[in-house]
């Protein structure tokens, strides 16, 4: 009974009876209830509950408060922890030791941090603080980015509040360095762990190894694991060899070693799951095997592990990238419908974009009749299959149906109408277009300059390019090897080769002689 949840109808029953003044005269039973009603998902009606008892005179005592805080601060509501605070000091209701602990909380995930030190220091001078407190300081912290402050409070811990920084303690500064790429300083603190006596777990090693491979020192990352694992007693867990085989695949795409390590893996007693198995099909779609993302797929349908719909994303993901594969597209399709699964707006997204217009259009309203609601990708998908079958004033119109969806456009749907624009618009439709993408908040990337360069040199424009590379030098865009290609030869065949100097090339370790020369 104790595991069971309040349903809606339980509690909306547990409601009207509250609400008739009828309530248990025990706080313990009133707080169990508060407790069950947040831990079924009902908050609110928690919050309606504990108040309807204390405003018909019954029982409350902080034992409750601290049940109610604890449901708010689960549903990330802050403020009406903040009013329950204010509350309970009207009332003269005592805070205990987890009263402070829940609002010290509260403060740094509300960026407060500073305030929950406050209370910490006040605290301290009735009883000793707990580690948990100490811990959510330190992280409170470190999310507000105030990386000293944080490590001097590590070091004032022992003296200040009678409690020593714990391996937790040491994780969450660690991880924040990592976070931001200052590998060198995480290992900095790691070796003052050891200084001190405080012990390394796996999570350490793990957070310092995937800061490594967010940098893309993967190589680096495994390094450090070997050399741990020989220094210490920590040999890794699932996570460790989940990061390295994903590093692996993403950024060395090193299939062999990637394989290695699952090898490893496996003989060290850790089971993959499931986020391991979508790891290496995302890996291997990738880099363009989706053979072996298949085999990952049916692997993991062998152990008995179901496939979810993000998973079939993945796979026809991979599939739409590759020639003749429609019935392989249909039979996971097929596939997910056998399993109960539905197609979420991200199937049909990949698919919008593989398919021809008349199909993409069918898609798109089938989507829309399922109640999924299309993303910028959706459309920039559906609006790319509608310029590449040269239907470019369609495309035009779902364009201009955008705002009407809620739906700002990005570059990628500028970047397909630039692209394909049709031979009878003129340089102002262009510039006015490009002008219209500036004025909804869109900062044209170097593709979408790159497109429009690629239609001034078919109309052989020029002058309107040269004030186009002056716009970009404003905006601060660098060109790329695919804009002074297309300009050098331009440029370079009309006798202005000069005029390159509107963009800065010294940035790009380019000389005109090169370019001239490819």
């Amino acid at each position: 009974m104790e595991s069971q949840v309040i349903d809606d109808e339980a509690a909306d029953v547990l409601m009207e009876i509250v609400e008739s003044g009828v309530f248990p005269a025990s706080s313990t039973y009133n707080c169990h209830l508060i407790t069950k009603l947040c831990q079924s998902g009902f908050v609110g009606k928690a919050w309606d509950f504990f108040h309807a008892v204390k405003r018909g005179g019954g029982l409350i005592e902080t034992v409750c408060c601290n049940a109610l805080l604890t449901g708010l601060f689960k549903n990330k509501d802050f403020a009406k922890m903040n009013l329950l605070f204010s509350e309970m000091k009207d009332w003269d209701m005592r805070p205990n030791k987890i009263t402070h602990g829940i609002l010290i909380n509260c403060l740094c995930h509300s960026n407060q941090a500073k305030d929950a030190q406050k209370v910490l220091d006040e605290l301290v001078l009735r009883t000793r603080p707990s580690i948990h407190m100490c811990t959510a300081v330190i992280d409170g912290l470190c999310r507000e980015r105030r990386l000293k402050d944080a490590i001097k409070f590590l070091s004032e811990m022992k003296n200040k509040y009678a409690m020593p920084p714990n391996t937790s303690a040491y994780n969450i500064l660690i991880n924040t360095y990592c976070k931001m790429g200052e590998i060198d300083t995480a290992k900095i603190l790691m070796a003052r762990m050891e200084e001190k006596g405080v012990p390394l777990n796996t999570i350490t090693i793990n957070i310092i190894i995937d800061g490594m491979c967010r940098i893309g020192k993967v190589r680096n990352a495994l390094m450090f694991f070997r050399s741990t694992a020989a220094e210490t007693s920590l040999s890794g867990d699932s996570v460790t060899y989940c990061t390295l085989i994903g590093a692996y695949l993403r950024i060395e795409k090193n299939v062999k070693k990637a394989m290695t390590l699952f090898a490893e893996m496996l003989r060290s007693g850790h089971n993959p799951d499931a986020i391991l198995h979508r790891i290496m099909m995302q890996g291997f779609v990738q880099m363009g095997k989706i053979d072996m993302a298949c085999r990952i797929a049916s692997q993991m349908q062998k152990e008995g592990l179901q496939l979810n719909v993000r998973d079939y994303n993945i796979l026809i993901n991979g599939l739409s990238k590759t020639k003749n594969s429609d019935d392989e597209v249909q039979k996971l399709l097929i596939e997910m419908k056998t399993s109960g699964l539905k197609p979420s707006a991200v199937t049909y997204t990949t698919l919008i974009s593989r398919v021809d217009v008349s199909t993409a259009n069918r898609l798109f309203n089938d989507m829309v009749r399922r109640g999924l609601k299309p993303s910028v990708v959706t459309y920039g998908a559906l609006i790319h299959c509608h310029c590449k079958s040269g239907k470019f004033d369609e495309a035009m119109k779902i364009y201009r149906s955008l705002p009407e969806s809620g739906i700002r456009p990005d570059n990628a749907i500028y970047s397909s109408l630039f692209n394909h624009l049709s031979d009878e618009k003129n340089v102002d439709y262009v510039l006015s277009l490009l002008d219209e993408m500036r004025d909804v908040g869109v900062t044209p990337n170097i593709v979408t300059y790159n497109a429009i360069f690629r239609w001034l040199r078919g109309r052989n424009e020029l002058d309107a390019a040269c004030e186009l590379m002056d716009t970009m030098k404003k905006e601060g865009r660098k060109p790329d090897s695919t804009t002074l290609r297309v300009l050098t030869k331009w440029l370079s065949d009309a006798g202005q080769i000069s005029r390159l100097n509107r963009i800065n090339l010294t940035q790009q370790n380019y000389s005109l002689n090169d370019l001239t020369n490819q």
